[in-house]
């Protein structure tokens, strides 16, 4: 089960980045957008009142962890794009 486990989290991670890839605003060096924009794109919205950004925003954490993209938090606010 471990190793589905990883498996899920590995393709999570590819479908974002694809998403992530195909926004012009995500380039290097470029504005960036929010985790909902992604969210949406992507198809990973969950229809939950509260925690409904929780698995993209992981997904997200983890992927500027592994350096492939970064984030700027601008007032309340965090957008993501692809690292230089």
């Amino acid at each position: 089960m471990r190793s589905q486990g990883k498996k899920l989290i590995s393709e999570l991670k590819s479908h974002v980045l694809e998403v992530v890839k195909g926004i012009p605003e995500c380039q290097p060096g470029g504005k960036g957008v929010t985790y909902r924009d992604i969210q949406d794109l992507a198809g990973l919205d969950l229809n939950l009142p509260v925690q409904d950004g929780w698995l993209t925003w992981s997904i997200l954490a983890a992927l500027h962890e592994d350096g492939i993209i970064e984030s700027e938090k601008r007032g309340r606010r965090i957008f993501w794009r692809l690292s230089k």
